[in-house]
C-alpha cells in the first residue's frame, strides 16, 4: 500500500498503487501489516484531534449565548411557582451533567479490514481480471 505525504503531515491516498506522488508529497510505502496498523493509529489520532479542536471552536463561539440563554431563563424561572421551579433547575441540572460527546475516527484500511465476503466487487475497468477482482 502506498500513501503520499506532505511535510506538514496532510496525506493523500493515491486511487492507484503506482501513481506519481503530487510536487510537494513524498511517496510512502506501507509494506508490513505492523506499518499499516502504526498509520492507521496515527490517522485516528489525527483525526481526533481536528474533532477535539473544533468542539473547542464550536463552544467557545456559543458559550456567549449559552450564558445569555441561560440568564433569560433563570430571570423567568423566578416567577415560577417552587414546584414548576424545581422541576426545571432539575432539567437543567441534568443537562449540565450530560456527558460529553464521544467520537471515533474508525480510520481503517480496507486491505486489512475487508475481504470478498464484506465488500462490493471491483468496478474499475482497468483491474479486470487483475489483482483477484470479480468478473
Amino acid at each position: 500500500m502506498a500513501i503520499h505525504r506532505a511535510p506538514d503531515g496532510r496525506v493523500r491516498f493515491p486511487g492507484r498503487f503506482d501513481a506519481p506522488a503530487p510536487p510537494g508529497f513524498e511517496r510512502v510505502e506501507l509494506r508490513t501489516t505492523a506499518e499499516k496498523r502504526t498509520f492507521e493509529r496515527q490517522m485516528n489520532k489525527t483525526e481526533h484531534r481536528r474533532w477535539e479542536q473544533s468542539q473547542e471552536r464550536q463552544a467557545e463561539f456559543f458559550e456567549a449565548r449559552r450564558k445569555e440563554q441561560r440568564s433569560e431563563l433563570f430571570a423567568q424561572l423566578r416567577h415560577l411557582p417552587p414546584a414548576a421551579r424545581d422541576l426545571a433547575m432539575a432539567a437543567i441540572e441534568r443537562t449540565n451533567k450530560r456527558p460529553s460527546k464521544r467520537y471515533d475516527a474508525g480510520f481503517h484500511m480496507e486491505a486489512l479490514e475487508m475481504d470478498a465476503s464484506n465488500r462490493e466487487p471491483c468496478t474499475d475497468p482497468l483491474a479486470r481480471g487483475k489483482l483477484g477482482s470479480r468478473k
